[in-house]
């Protein structure tokens, strides 16, 4: 089930970035004038360059955002731990970065396609 949720999650994601590439062009078409494949294509280009700096950054998964979530976690446990319960997981997440990678390998692929 968490394989069919991340996967929707990562096509969202993309339809998203799609479609702030749409608008983009649209309007730098609109106040330039212009090609529209041209302006799609050089949108699509720079969003995946963005996407890739973006995908560096890897806020979820460094050392100083797990140690603040462990510390959180055991002042928690201490005050509402319930003995013999164990703690609620709902699956693998991707991360962000494989969000973003993802993302801008699609963009990469449909402006050389375009």
């Amino acid at each position: 089930m968490w394989v069919v949720r991340e996967l929707l999650r990562l096509l969202v994601r993309i339809a998203v970035a799609v479609a702030i590439a749409l608008v983009v062009a649209g309007v730098k078409v609109a106040v330039s004038g212009g090609d529209v494949t041209h302006a799609f294509k050089v949108t699509l280009f720079v969003l995946a360059a963005l996407m890739l700096l973006l995908a560096t950054a890897g806020a979820k998964g460094s050392a100083g955002n797990r140690r603040l979530n462990l510390a959180l976690d055991e002042r928690s446990n201490f005050v509402m731990r319930i003995p013999g319960v164990p703690p609620r997981t709902e699956g693998p997440t991707l991360t962000a970065s494989a969000v973003f990678v993802g993302s801008a390998l699609v963009l990469l692929a449909l402006a050389i396609v375009v």
